[in-house]
């Protein structure tokens, strides 16, 4: 029988075990393989900083990493809720599908300073400018790990980063090879099942998978149905090759998602609110090409191409728009110089057909963005201490030329401990709506004196800017407690 006193130690150690599992584990790593000393050293690399990889410690920014571990063993069914693991991060749900996430205040449905991407491409929209949360149901085995910057990261991403980056990096085909079957069901999500299958193809890996879920309403304080209920359809593939001299990835993915929504409308009238139940499909897909090169020890070459198209059928207003996007990528690592350059071009076109509710101007419009970046890290002592300049420029036809510059600096007291510094400015551009829209609300539905409220947009609007200072600090507790701790629990 074990004794108190062993059970006693047995705890503490349990304790440190738990509070080590805080800080981040390679993403690559084989954790069980590791003892103790060796778990609390591992670190992670992460792109989201500077578009190259570059270690978690050692980034001079706001960032936290949930890994694929940490996503597993978090239960969690849809991706806002994951990100509810995250510091500093505002997340609430508003409805069946309506999220609000948000870092540094502006929490909103459409939060239009925080730039989510997924394996690079913008999940951003250009014409409400926000997300739509309700139709990011990736499949959350398949995801690798979930980088959130608290923060602006203009001078990488561009237009709309304002007060936070979130990048979902989902696994290689590699990662996800065999055969994968899950079902369930519940009281909110009613029943979800997902199928995936990976296997090799021509000399590289590939893997196919579906999905689907049904949602039942959500419960207002008044303890009634809110009429919020949906389904969510999902299917895709993706494709990985690598050599040693470089990589080729190729995705593509398609989604159907019906779904109910009530809101409440203002009124002028007695009582005060208007029920507006809306019935509405979103309906899209995606296809996506990333290429990198190697040359050499030092450099490499990137070209990522993708096309996006989206339609909500709702009924105020129903939008259909066509992206393409196309970014250029060169990577130099010298002893004392780290350079990332590029260049951007981005087409996008929306359809909008209006209602009695919501109209545009005229009924399609094509925009255009250019962009080109540039960042040096100086590595004035290397692996402890740099400082990195940089600067992105956009043109763009809402407000023309933006420039998102950033300076930042980090010093690394030593492996565990580093404190950065930084300074940068970002920017939002108004959206499509904001730009030429027109929303007639109710505001006394009395017959015969009806009065409608109308919002309009403002084609002279400027874009939104920051400057950002920023200073931190990021640490890792000393290993000998817990060396003590492995003592006690192999006594």
């Amino acid at each position: 029988m074990t004794s108190i006193p062993t059970l006693l130690r047995r705890s503490r150690t349990l304790s440190a075990l738990l509070f080590s599992a805080a800080f981040p584990a390679a993403a690559e790593v084989d954790v069980f393989s590791l003892d103790l000393e060796q778990l609390l050293k591992t670190d992670i690399t992460v792109t989201s900083v500077s578009n190259k990889e570059e270690s978690l410690g050692r980034a001079a920014a706001a960032i936290h990493v949930l890994t694929a571990e940490e996503i597993r063993q978090s239960g969690a069914r849809s991706v806002p809720d994951l990100l509810r693991l995250v510091p500093g991060l505002y997340v609430a749900q508003i409805d069946g599908g309506g999220w609000a996430v948000s870092a540094r205040g502006f929490a909103d449905r459409y939060n239009n300073k925080m730039l989510v991407l997924r394996d690079g491409r913008s999940l951003y929209s250009p014409f409400f400018a926000g997300t739509y949360w309700d139709l990011q149901d990736t499949l959350i085995d398949d995801i690798e790990r979930i980088e959130v910057i608290r923060g602006p990261g203009g001078t990488i991403w561009g237009a709309n980063a304002v007060n936070g980056v979130i990048n979902i990096v989902t696994k290689s085909a590699h990662q996800t090879q065999g055969g994968f079957l899950q079902a369930g069901g519940g009281t909110f999500e009613q029943s979800h099942g997902a199928l995936r299958w990976g296997g090799k193809a021509a000399g590289g890996a590939l893997r196919v998978y579906g999905q689907g879920a049904a949602f039942n309403n959500t419960v207002d304080n008044d303890g009634e149905d809110r009429n919020d209920a949906r389904r969510a359809y999902r299917g895709g593939m993706r494709f990985d090759r690598s050599s040693e001299d470089g990589s080729v990835m190729a995705q593509a993915e398609i989604y159907n998602h019906p779904a109910r929504n009530t809101y409440r409308v203002a009124e002028l009238a007695p009582g005060g609110v208007t029920l507006w139940q809306d019935d509405f499909v979103s309906r899209g897909g995606h296809a996506l090409v990333d290429a990198q090169r190697r040359i050499g020890a030092r450099n490499r070459l990137g070209l990522r191409v993708y096309y996006d198209r989206a339609e909500r059928t709702q009924s105020y207003i129903q939008p259909t728009y066509d992206t393409l996007d196309a970014q250029t990528q060169h990577t130099y690592d010298g002893d004392r110089h780290g350079v990332v350059w590029g260049a951007g071009f981005r087409w996008w076109q929306d359809h909008s057909l209006g209602s009695t509710v919501g109209t545009a101007d005229q009924p399609s419009h094509t925009h255009r963005t250019y962009s080109a970046f540039l960042q040096d890290e100086i590595k004035i002592v290397p692996r402890r201490w740099s400082v990195t300049a940089g600067s992105k420029l956009e043109w763009n036809d809402f407000t023309g030329t933006e420039i998102q510059p950033r300076l930042n600096t980090a010093l690394s007291l030593n492996d565990d401990h580093t404190v950065w510094g930084a300074v940068s400015r970002a920017v939002r551009t108004p959206s499509q709506v904001e730009d030429t829209g027109a929303f007639r609300y109710l505001l006394v539905a009395t017959f015969p004196a009806t009065v409608f409220g109308v919002i309009r947009g403002d084609s002279e609007l400027k874009a939104e800017t920051l400057m950002a200072y920023e200073v931190g600090y990021r640490g890792r507790p000393d290993v000998p407690p817990v060396n003590q701790a492995k003592r006690n629990w192999d006594s």
